[in-house]
């Protein structure tokens, strides 16, 4: 008796994974995408949070932007480095004596953030002088993986949600996000 398997079976076999894999793929790279997005944004939050917190506890102005060398901010790439430093002299530039306190790490791969065109400044008391909005989102800019903070006058800050159900997070007022 042989219990060998036929080419047959071995094609349906064959069949049935390269269906299961078809299926797979795409979504698995559809979670990936989200994943990185999610991730991004909550570490974008996490220096928001930062620089309002320590400009309420130091009783100074902190300067929150992208830059190419730590030394001038660079508004038209928010995938940049950020940096956080304590602006003194409220001129939007780190000087020599302004040390930075906190410097993030690029964005890499196949992500975006599209960001306002000038610093994001908390003031002593934790406020900032315009809303901002920092949104994060894939190259292709599919509107599903678009995904934002946005910050109120107040420092405080929210993340964007599905608020339609239509699988798009939407901006502050009802339109979808996009970069």
């Amino acid at each position: 008796m042989q219990s060998g398997k036929t080419l047959i079976e071995l094609l349906i076999a064959l069949s049935i994974f390269a269906i299961l894999f078809t299926g797979v793929v795409p979504s698995a790279q559809s979670l990936y995408t989200q994943h990185r997005i999610t991730a991004e944004l909550n570490l974008i939050s996490s220096y928001v949070q930062l620089a309002r917190i320590d400009a309420i506890e130091q009783h100074r102005s902190v300067l929150l932007c992208p830059s190419p060398d730590f030394k001038r901010c660079e508004f038209s790439d928010w995938s940049l480095p950020k940096m956080l430093f304590f602006d003194r002299n409220l001129n939007n530039v780190r000087d020599n004596e302004e040390a930075i306190y906190f410097a993030g790490e690029p964005l890499s791969g196949s992500l975006l953030i599209k960001g306002p065109k000038k610093a994001v400044r908390f003031y002593e008391d934790g406020t900032i002088a315009s809303t901002a909005t920092l949104t994060v989102c894939d190259k292709n800019n599919d509107p599903r993986y678009s995904k934002a903070v946005f910050i109120s006058l107040q420092g405080r800050i929210r993340l964007s949600q599905d608020i339609n159900k239509d699988g798009k997070h939407q901006k502050t007022n009802g339109t979808n996000l996009f970069c």
